[in-house]
């Protein structure tokens, strides 16, 4: 008896078709699902640098806290800079799995003979780049909301008279 794979949902289904031809891509999402979750909460360390930062402007006496005359935060690109690296592990993993589509028409059927056959070029490429460039834009908009997000909470964790000049 042959075991019955449950149908997908509409929505799972249309991204059927940015993918190689019977292509199980759930593991492939989840995956690069699990790399950028580890690479957002590596970017926290952003926050332990900005704390950092924003301490070094302020002294206490008798209980009080004063900022240093003339102290100046370090930039933000400065605090922020070492935050991005985690995101390059989610971008190379869909790098490699571009490859790997690519390879698996090479394997079992030797798929690949029909698809070069087929009238339309570049229909291989396009199935073996199509999502994980999908899931590439995904990540680096995701990235760059955040980057967005810590600019504002540098804006407000860092006071007026102690923003770096531009210029």
């Amino acid at each position: 008896m042959q075991a019955v794979r449950p149908q997908k949902r509409g929505h799972m289904r249309k991204l059927d078709r940015f993918y190689p031809p019977g292509y199980e891509w759930r593991e492939e999402l989840y995956s690069v699902g699990i790399l950028w979750m580890l690479a957002f909460f590596l970017s926290w360390t952003y926050l332990f640098r900005l704390y950092r930062v924003t301490g070094r402007l302020y002294y206490y006496q008798g209980g009080q806290r004063f900022l240093y005359p003339d102290a100046v935060a370090e930039p933000f690109a400065k605090v922020v800079s070492m935050s991005w690296t985690g995101f390059t592990a989610p971008l190379l993993f869909l790098v490699l799995m571009a490859v790997w589509h690519y390879f698996s028409y090479w394997r079992g059927t030797k798929s690949i003979y029909v698809m070069r056959r087929l009238p339309r070029r570049g229909v291989v490429f396009a199935s073996c780049v199509k999502g994980p460039a999908l899931c590439a834009v995904a990540v680096v908009l995701a990235a760059v909301v955040l980057y967005l997000f810590y600019l504002g909470v540098y804006w407000l964790a860092v006071p007026k008279e102690c923003m770096p000049r531009l210029i």
